[in-house]
């Protein structure tokens, strides 16, 4: 009896849980991959890839983002920029076994819903001397059918142009390295279920926890 009551405290709890919780953050993360187009990089710094990037070189990464990143442009219902700034937000990507990484930048989400086409772009940006990432360009006016954050990755072959970048620049200014591709996947990874998804879960091991408990109780008393 003490067990079941335990029981029901615990399902009126998460219940609760269930009918008053707010829409929490959930991150979500896109990967990417395709070609290297263009590398340059400044004589008189050196190559920080020693050699290891050239055209045809391979990329991948991936970038995160909260899904319920506000729109800094609220009253623009054409364009949606979007700025996630809590770590682990931001971007990474392996360039022919080189990994460069924005994970502790501004991952900064920008959507354009225009009737002269429709455009996608991700960017983590890292104090103004690093930038990493992808740009999608040239779609039709109906690819987006608003300026909301898609929580779904935009589909390449709906775009004109699907390309990757990676650039670093000195203290005053001048870019030292870039690297310049074009992409060929961006897909959904994954994301963490809600508070109130695992609140369900919870609420369902609970319940066989009690069940369990019962059957064991009904062979101890012979009952089957």
């Amino acid at each position: 009896m003490k067990f079941k009551n335990y029981y029901l405290a615990a399902t009126f709890g998460l219940l609760t849980l269930l009918w008053t919780a707010p829409s929490y953050a959930v991150p979500i993360t896109f990967s990417f991959s395709g070609t290297v187009t263009n590398y340059f990089y400044d004589p008189s710094t050196g190559d920080t890839f020693g050699g290891s990037v050239g055209v045809g070189t391979t990329f991948t990464g991936f970038y995160t983002f909260e899904s319920t990143s506000p729109d800094w442009s609220p009253a623009d219902p054409q364009y949606g920029g979007y700025h996630s700034v809590l770590l682990p937000y931001g971007m990474e990507a392996t360039i022919g076994g080189n990994t460069v990484s924005g994970l502790s930048s501004d991952m900064l989400i920008d959507v354009w819903n225009t009737p002269g086409g429709d455009s996608y772009s991700a960017v983590a940006l890292d104090f103004g001397f690093q930038s990493l990432g992808i740009q999608l360009s040239g779609g039709s006016s109906s690819i987006f059918d608003n300026d909301s954050l898609p929580l779904s990755p935009p589909d390449i072959a709906d775009f004109a142009e699907a390309r990757f970048g990676y650039a670093v620049t000195d203290f005053f200014g001048p870019v030292v390295l870039s690297v310049v591709g074009t992409l060929t996947e961006l897909t959904l990874v994954s994301t963490i279920p809600e508070p109130t998804s695992l609140a369900l879960m919870s609420l369902g091991l609970i319940g066989l926890g009690f069940a369990r408990r019962n059957k064991r109780s009904d062979r101890k008393h012979g009952v089957y």
